[in-house]
């Protein structure tokens, strides 16, 4: 083989590897999906859980970087906080070291069989289309086995060519310094993005032969710091709090270098020698080191969490506040790197977008019976934000559509899509009633009494049905969908009766022909207000809300 076909076959080889990785990452998230989401709703406080949270969620991903990204529209969403996401993006470096336990897996004489993995993957994927677990499994055995045949690539591209192995080899020997090799290590990182591919490759490179313990140590402390400039990117343009959570991520990866990797430079003979003597086989030393360096590295920060978070806050001032800025309460763009989370997020945002709506509502009605201009100005920011959220979480959904999601979610993001539309209609009633009493009071026109009394009592079954269909939905249960139906009649047959009441209050001259057509245009609107929020209701059941 001479050395241009060489080159040509480690990079297939290089390639292959972090395709497999691809499938693989692919396959445990859409796997993990309701792992994931049990363990975010266990987020607290307490550092060492939010610690463990961020380990399990990177073990399932099989990405730092992800998870870090995620962690990071988390607090630019507001749900988690700073020292929560701080002591979660330290969990996250331990959690990525399953990949090299994995990939060392390719020093014993299981290789060939895990390659054949691929095949029974494909199947799973190829024929078994309406199983989602069956898929995921799929896409894991697919990744895995082309993962490892990335890597045999790789060995055999240098193991074929002595001239490739013995460029490695004095390539390394003139970089055979370790900080050197540190600033190597993150260089590549950050240049694929991926610090579980360094592991990966540097597993190979040590497997044929091409670098020793002693340099594979210090490329591998390297990764952790290259790994950073993901979360780096991701905190451009983000709000303060994420921004802040990224430099926390480059700090502490930079401390973990200059103590932990400072401990391992001075003692390095002495812990090549302690790995040698209870593992035989270098692949597994380096896998196993890349574990006890992340776990020491990141538990050394983690009780000194709340003073780096304040040294972060010095490095990332806050910037002045904008009045009346509109936002978004729970998406953000960040979340769409790990699908499942970025789902439940879009579900809580449009229940968010009820609660807005309702408490429009209440205004509307009000300064239509009662209260005239005094909320006007906050009627109106109500709509505006009402309307900047439904529009920002259209995208936001239309976005999730073209990611691969469970079959579930894929009718969660459709159903969303119909609700959001009934929820904005609501809002816009909402203000719509504020503008019918302006007219009514610029045309020096008021409701009976016995009128107000009527669109009173119907406003309150109104946020009867408004409260029960709330619930089904933000729950995501049936139970209440019997009183949706009662209550919603009742909105029905209340408009019925409400109308001929008025005609009665004509005939004996109560009430003028003018008031007439604003009470009938307010029960009318009242009655769709109703059948949006059956609509509601019904989502828990059908994407378009059909009661049927």
């Amino acid at each position: 083989m001479n050395i241009f076909k060489a080159i040509c076959l480690l990079l297939c080889g290089v390639g292959v590897f972090l395709a497999g990785m691809k499938l693989m990452g692919e396959g445990l998230g859409k796997g993990g999906n309701k792992g994931i989401r049990s363990l975010f709703g266990k987020i607290s406080d307490n550092r060492l859980a939010s610690y463990a949270l961020g380990a399990g969620s990177t073990a399932i991903v099989q990405s730092s970087a992800a998870t870090t990204v995620m962690s990071m529209g988390l607090v630019n969403a507001g749900i988690m906080s700073v020292a929560q996401a701080s002591a979660f993006v330290l969990g996250a470096r331990l959690g990525t070291t399953i990949t090299g336990i994995l990939v060392s897996l390719s020093s014993i004489s299981v290789t060939e069989v895990l390659m054949a993995m691929a095949f029974v993957g494909i199947c799973l994927i190829l024929f078994v289309k309406r199983n989602d677990r069956a898929v995921a499994i799929g896409f894991v055995l697919c990744g895995l086995g082309v993962l490892f045949a990335g890597m045999k690539i790789m060995k055999g591209a240098i193991l074929d060519e002595p001239e490739m192995q013995s460029f490695f080899v004095r390539m390394f020997e003139a970089i055979d310094f370790p900080l050197l090799l540190v600033v190597v290590g993150a260089a590549f990182t950050a240049l694929i993005q991926s610090s579980s591919a360094t592991a990966g490759i540097v597993i190979t490179l040590i497997g044929a032969g091409t670098l020793n313990m002693s340099q594979a140590m210090f490329l591998t402390i390297g990764a952790t710091v290259g790994t950073c400039g993901t979360a780096l990117l991701a905190g451009i343009g983000a709000g303060t709090n994420a921004k802040r959570v990224a430099v926390f991520n480059l700090l502490t990866a930079i401390v973990g270098v200059l103590t932990v990797g400072a401990l391992v430079w001075g003692i390095r003979p002495y812990v090549v020698k302690f790995f040698a003597l209870w593992i035989p086989q270098q692949e597994w030393q380096v896998s196993v080191f890349g574990v006890f360096y992340s776990l020491l590295a990141s538990l050394i920060c983690l009780p000194f969490v709340k003073p780096l978070d304040k040294l972060v806050a010095l490095i990332v001032r806050d910037k002045p506040a904008k009045e009346s800025a509109l936002h978004c309460y729970y998406i953000d763009e960040r979340l769409l790197k790990t699908p499942a989370v970025a789902v439940l997020q879009a579900k809580q945002e449009a229940v968010k977008l009820a609660e807005l709506a309702r408490q429009n509502l209440e205004r509307g009605m009000d300064s239509l019976l009662y209260s005239g201009e005094k909320n006007a100005k906050l009627i109106e920011d109500s709509e505006d934000e009402i309307d900047f959220i439904t529009n920002k979480l259209s995208e936001y959904l239309v976005a999730l559509a073209g990611l691969d999601l469970l079959y579930e979610d894929e009718l969660l993001v459709g159903s969303l899509h119909h609700v959001i539309d009934d929820i904005e209609r609501i809002g816009d009633h909402a203000a719509d009633f504020y503008k019918m009493g302006r007219k009514m009071r610029e045309a020096n026109v008021a409701f009976s009494p016995s009128a107000i009394d009527e669109l009173k009592d119907m406003t309150d079954n109104l946020f009867l049905l408004y409260d029960a269909a709330y619930t089904t939905f933000a729950e995501g249960s049936e139970t209440l969908l019997p009183r949706v139906n009662q209550l919603e009649q009742r909105i029905d047959d209340e408009k019925k009766c409400l109308a001929n009441n008025h005609v009665e209050r004509l005939v004996k001259g109560e009430c003028t022909i003018e008031t007439g057509t604003y009470f009938y245009t307010a029960i009318s609107s009242l009655e769709r207000v109703g059948d949006h929020l059956e609509n509601l209701a019904y989502s828990v059941r059908s994407i378009t809300g059909d009661t049927e």
